[in-house]
């Protein structure tokens, strides 16, 4: 047997983690699983290779574990930002790359969509969507939930975390809102409203009528037929 049989050899979940949308000044938190898939035992040790990005444990020895990367979005600037982690051992070297796409903070907001388009702007910086606005028949417009409320301030979170999307959460200052995938109902807080159109998955996005957004963060909207743009304005 050579000596690069009998070497430990890291694996990785994933070599390139994607912390999505982010207001500027947050944290948030992911975790890889590694583990040894060749021989012996691995010794690691694990760093950033920016400021912004911390990594715990600093080092290991083993034979599988948990990486913990947590991102501080202070200072950095909107937009896409991108980082490292390497880990160096007895195995070689290896790196994580980590994206964060970081929302600034301003005084007020500007959303712009265009129909069929997956270019989007907030306050003229271009953002490129997974899944595309749409004219729901009989003209419903519906917009990305997640990525226009978090542009807007809030978070967003779903049950289950597995699986089918069922329930999609928004919590905004001290309100928490509640939308049913396929229903035309909403709680804001414990309070009942009606849709005019339901919640629906789209391209794996959550996608909701415009007019929830606009009463739940008390936001203006506005509608350019020329161009089918749908403009989202809110003053912080």
């Amino acid at each position: 047997m050579t000596e690069e049989e009998t070497m430990p050899e890291i694996s990785l979940e994933k070599d390139l983690l994607d912390f999505g949308s982010i207001l500027e000044g947050d944290s948030q938190s992911k975790s890889i699983n590694f583990w040894n898939s060749g021989r012996g035992i691995i010794s690691a040790s694990f760093n950033s290779l920016n400021s912004w990005i911390s990594v715990e444990p600093k080092s290991f020895e083993g034979n599988a574990g948990l990486i913990n990367i947590n991102i501080n979005t202070t200072g950095l600037k909107g937009g896409i930002n991108e980082g490292k982690i390497k880990i160096i051992g007895n195995f070689g070297e290896k790196e994580i790359k980590v994206i964060v796409n970081v929302i600034p903070k301003v005084k007020q907001t500007i959303i712009e969509l265009f129909i069929g388009k997956v270019e989007v702007y907030i306050n003229k910086n271009l953002y490129i969507l997974d899944a595309e606005p749409h004219i729901k028949p009989p003209g419903r417009t519906m917009v990305p939930l997640r990525f226009i409320s978090e542009g807007l301030g809030a978070t967003v979170d779903y049950y289950p975390k597995l699986g089918k999307v069922q329930e999609v959460y928004i919590f905004y200052k001290n309100n928490k809102i509640t939308l049913f995938i396929g229903k035309k109902e909403a709680l804001i807080d414990n309070q009942k409203i009606t849709l005019d159109a339901e919640a629906e998955i789209t391209k794996g996005r959550t996608f909701v009528p415009i007019r929830i957004i606009a009463e739940t963060f008390g936001a203006e909207v506005f509608w350019e037929a020329q161009t089918k743009k749908v403009t989202i304005s809110m003053e912080k």
